[in-house]
């Protein structure tokens, strides 16, 4: 494979490309088996949020059988003796931290690799030694560009050395692993003309005064319940108060509505997710909380208020409503342009650009095969 042709080679540090919902977790914890098998020390799994920590550990477990798992991330620490880790940056990427300083890994893969430029996953990195050879790296994204934009892997200031596997967003769809998308590209009332870029993306202060205003919801929840009111619908915001804004906004309309976010409690945020999976709630909005991690394939509506200039946050959030579901025949996505957006020069992500079409073509309601 991909993978096992690379280490001959000699490369230290691949990326392997898929979009979301076409099972990374499941491809990399067999890579891990496979690496074990080959008499390999010990595997370390990278990830930044919790959620990602519990179902790495899940997937590891079922398909690496009579292996203990461990877990090292918050309150969470390894027994001590495993071979595979599943660990949060936020633990063991501290300057100095001792966490984990029994283990020896010399495989390390890393989840959601768009975020591996942030000092903390490169404190990992050095740590472990993926800069040194002592341990091969493997960064796994459904988006092979970091979050300001620049290339993850081909160049000499990449982090990573190659990509040694990808499948495209149109090649899973037209093989059948994920749903066909559809796509709307519709003009809002904001004009972010006046809005600032903040490491390669707009200012989010200054967008979510721009984007949280009533003309905007309106056009927006406007759109939505001409083309997609019949679907269980994930939004996608600037803020926590401009999710809050739009989740009212929906529930005045007399839809089932609710907003999370990363400030609430556990339990609070667990319930909505299981509201919005069973059905109770028809549209979840959120900030920057379903873009990673979150498995629901029920999805059948994206609605962007969230512009941004990252082709990585762009396909994150598309991603969320491409999973298989029985009964679900496409994923609608309306992407919601700002008024200026026609006379802009700039390469802003588009749905149709995912699929190396024209980012700025308006698919009309059409799937990106047709």
């Amino acid at each position: 494979m991909s993978v096992d042709r690379a280490k001959a080679r000699g490369t230290e540090r691949g990326l392997v490309v898929l979009p979301t919902g076409t099972g990374k977790t499941t491809v990399f914890s067999e890579i891990a088996r496979r690496h074990l098998d080959a008499e390999g020390s010990g595997v370390l799994v990278l990830a930044h949020r919790d959620e990602l920590l519990t179902q790495a550990a899940e997937r590891l477990e079922l398909m690496v059988p009579g292996e203990r798992v461990g877990i090292e991330g918050g309150p969470r620490s390894c027994a001590g003796g495993e071979r595979i880790v599943v660990a949060g940056v936020q633990s063991i990427g501290r300057p100095h931290s001792v966490r984990l300083a029994w283990f020896r890994p010399d495989l390390l893969i890393i989840d959601e690799a768009h975020h591996a430029a942030a000092e903390s996953y490169q404190n990992v990195m050095r740590r472990f030694g993926a800069y040194s050879g002592d341990c091969f790296t493997l960064g796994v994204t459904a988006t092979d560009h970091r979050l300001d934009n620049k290339p993850l892997s081909g160049t000499d200031q990449s982090i990573f050395q190659e990509c040694l596997y990808r499948l495209t967003l149109r090649e899973a769809i037209g093989d059948g692993w994920l749903c066909p998308l559809r796509g709307y590209r519709v003009t809002g009332a904001a004009d972010l003309s006046g809005v600032k870029s903040t490491a390669g993306d707009y200012n989010v202060g200054q967008l979510a005064k721009a984007v949280n205003t009533p003309a905007q919801t309106k056009a927006a929840l406007d759109q939505w319940g001409e083309l997609a009111e019949d679907r269980r619908t994930v939004v996608f915001c600037v803020d926590v108060e401009h999710a809050k804004d739009v989740a009212d906004a929906f529930r005045e309309r007399g839809v089932s509505a609710e907003a999370v976010d990363g400030s609430m409690k556990r339990a609070d945020r667990d319930g909505a997710m299981a509201r919005f999976r069973n059905g109770a709630t028809q549209v979840l909005t959120n900030c920057e909380l379903i873009t990673e991690g979150v498995d629901v394939p029920e999805i059948a509506c994206v609605l962007l208020l969230r512009p941004t200039k990252s082709w990585s946050l762009f396909t994150q959030m598309v991603g969320r409503g491409l999973r298989l579901a029985p009964g679900k025949a496409d994923c609608l996505v309306i992407d919601v342009v700002d008024a200026t957006d026609t006379h802009r020069l700039d390469d802003r992500p588009g749905v149709a650009g995912l699929v190396g079409l024209p980012p700025k073509l308006s698919l009309k309601g059409r799937t990106v095969s047709e």
